[in-house]
């Protein structure tokens, strides 16, 4: 079984998208990730930016229409009826730190900028909060936990 982030939701108020385009960018910057952003000239109209975690965690995308919805890459054409499509994000082969940290910044983007974001974790951090109960589920797959954990060393 993987285990992946998913995600899905629409930013309503798309003159926002400066804001959230400055946040995401910090956001990499601070935590030495890399990422492409792909957002145009016209910032107001579309965003794409792609976040790369550390490790052997898949991208994170943010790809929003001129509507506001969040698209996975392979579907960037919204489905009818205002529905977005899930998007994924796979932190199986990761460190745990990438999977909190992702956890977090999905955290933020629904406090400012989509309250409605859905989010569905595998590994339940995002409702629980509980990175002791992520670390021994982590030990019990074998997995190394690396890097920023919330509350350590900062």
């Amino acid at each position: 079984m993987g285990v992946s982030i998913h995600y899905r939701g629409r930013m309503v108020e798309t003159i926002r998208f400066r804001e959230l385009r400055r946040d995401l960018l910090e956001f990499a910057e601070r935590l030495k990730w890399e990422f492409l952003d792909l957002t145009g000239p016209d910032e107001s109209q579309i965003l794409e930016i792609i976040l790369y975690p550390p490790g052997g965690s898949e991208p994170v995308f943010f790809l929003f229409d001129s509507e506001g919805w969040l698209h996975p890459p392979y579907e960037l054409e919204g489905e009818e009826g205002g529905q977005s499509l899930w998007c994924s994000v796979k932190t199986q082969y990761g460190p745990l730190a990438a999977h909190v940290q992702i956890v977090e910044l999905l955290r933020h983007v629904q406090r400012e900028y989509i309250p409605d974001l859905q989010v569905s974790d595998e590994r339940h951090y995002w409702e629980t909060e509980n990175v002791e109960s992520f670390r021994n589920q982590e030990a019990e797959d074998g997995d190394e936990a690396t890097g920023f954990i919330p509350g350590e060393g900062s």
